[in-house]
């Protein structure tokens, strides 16, 4: 309904603009409306095996920290392919927090900027590779560093259901006003983990995921044909003449 606005200028090899404002506000279900119904599941086993009710989340030892995401499309990529990215100081938080939980799991909450709600949650799986870039991030050139997610619940809970867990290092704020890789104390980030295992929820981002899907594509062939054209022209320009 909505799609992403592409600026494909001479480095658009590098980096493709998005527009993620838009989306946010729409309907996932409006954005494509004869989209296949569990499309993800049915493309994607892994998103086969989330929210399901036999989930064990009661632990002693885990660890919770929010993740604020500019963009949905990102959010989505991160589903898909079970990695994530976040600024180097994050990166750095997440990667002290995992090497320090051991065998303990380190949750991640999701969510999304502007968007009242929360999306999803995942554990992080390994430690951060500092060196290494995921290609298809919106702004891609922006992220340096990579670590793999498992994603466990895949839901829309908005911000008014969750807006009572106070943090109380965070002067009592709702845990709605938390900041990217900011770390929950345990007892409230139980209380949200709780929250997406009960709540009858309904919609997700896996409603949206076709759409996401073929707006990934749009944006994969805009940037090949983008290095076609550049080559192109550069293979065609004329060397300038010295004599």
């Amino acid at each position: 309904m909505f799609p992403p606005s592409i600026n494909c200028s001479s480095n658009c090899s590098n980096q493709l603009q998005f527009d993620p404002s838009p989306q946010i506000k729409a309907n996932y279900r409006e954005r494509l409306p004869d989209a296949e119904p569990n499309y993800a599941a049915t493309y994607y086993s892994h998103l086969g095996r989330v929210n399901l009710e036999e989930e064990s989340i009661e632990c002693t030892n885990a660890r919770f920290f929010a993740i604020k995401s500019f963009s949905e499309a990102n959010v989505h990529k991160s589903m898909k392919y079970q990695v994530w990215s976040s600024t180097q100081k994050g990166n750095q938080r997440l990667h002290e927090a995992y090497l320090q939980c051991e065998d303990a799991p380190l949750f991640l909450f999701y969510s999304v900027n502007e968007s009242r709600r929360f999306v999803g949650v995942a554990r992080m799986t390994s430690e951060v590779n500092f060196g290494a870039r995921f290609p298809l991030w919106v702004q891609s050139g922006k992220w340096l560093g990579k670590f793999k997610v498992q994603w466990v619940f895949i839901k829309d809970v908005p911000n008014n259901e969750v807006k009572s867990i106070l943090i109380p290092d965070n002067e009592n704020k709702p845990i709605t006003n938390v900041r990217d890789t900011q770390e929950i104390p345990f007892r409230e980030g139980m209380m949200l983990l709780r929250k997406f295992k009960n709540y009858q929820h309904t919609t997700s981002m896996l409603d949206a995921f076709e759409y996401y899907d073929k707006e990934e594509k749009k944006i994969s062939e805009a940037k090949a044909n983008s290095k076609k054209y550049y080559f192109r022209k550069k293979r065609n320009t004329p060397l300038a003449n010295f004599n």
